[in-house]
């Protein structure tokens, strides 16, 4: 499973192959993307001025960079007025294909504009957060058991590490909470995922008993069957 962690720091400070950026539906970037672009001479302003991208749901662009970050992954999420938890995971399930049809290894995604998304709304911000993890988390699920593959002439690509990004300190422990709960979401989705994937003449009932009783004992609760 992907390693996720948070870190406070500027996105176009962070040293990563892949910098995610979630952009709201406009004609141009404004507010916080907009900084970003004209740091960056102006090359996202450019996508949106040449109709390459708007932010519209279910948009993905890549674009090299000159910063730290190598590359700049702009990803739809629609209007602001529309923005929901479940529209900020498919986005970011999105954004990770993309990003490990790739190849990279490492993946940041900014968070700072969910500050205005969230602004008035008590706990969005943190669920906003969290559904960026999850999302990443749930798009790059694989299931190889079965698969016959020489590593050594086509090892697979994963990506295997995600950073959300925050410059606010008084988020990050909301973040971190988000994160935890996402890892665990993922955890037991991909634990569901691994068991109807197994053919029948491998997942009988006892091996599903089997499986039952060792989850139970890493998670130190009661199991009878």
């Amino acid at each position: 499973m992907i390693k996720i962690n948070q870190k406070r720091d500027h996105p176009l400070e962070h040293k990563t192959e892949c910098l995610i950026l979630a952009c709201v539906e406009e004609k141009k970037p404004s507010g916080t993307l907009k900084k970003l672009s004209d740091e960056l001479a102006g090359v996202i302003s450019h996508t949106f001025e040449n109709k390459r991208f708007n932010g519209k749901p279910g948009q993905a662009l890549l674009l090299n960079s000159n910063g730290k970050a190598s590359n700049l992954l702009l990803v739809g999420i629609g209007k602001s007025k529309d923005v929901t938890a479940e529209k900020i995971c498919q986005a970011a399930g999105t954004a990770a294909k993309l990003a490990e049809q790739s190849k990279f290894k490492s993946i940041a995604a900014d968070l700072s504009s969910f500050e205005g998304i969230a602004k008035g709304k008590v706990g969005f911000y943190g669920e906003l957060a969290g559904a960026m993890a999850e999302g990443v988390g749930l798009a790059l699920y694989h299931f190889d058991n079965y698969k016959s593959r020489d590593e050594k002439d086509d090892p697979p690509s994963r990506i295997e590490k995600l950073t959300l990004l925050t410059a606010s300190k008084s988020r990050q422990a909301s973040i971190e909470k988000s994160i935890a709960r996402a890892e665990k979401i993922i955890d037991a989705v991909h634990t569901a995922r691994d068991l109807i994937s197994h053919p029948g003449n491998t997942a009988t009932p006892t091996f599903l008993a089997d499986h039952a009783k060792k989850v139970a004992r890493k998670n130190k609760i009661t199991c009878k069957v």
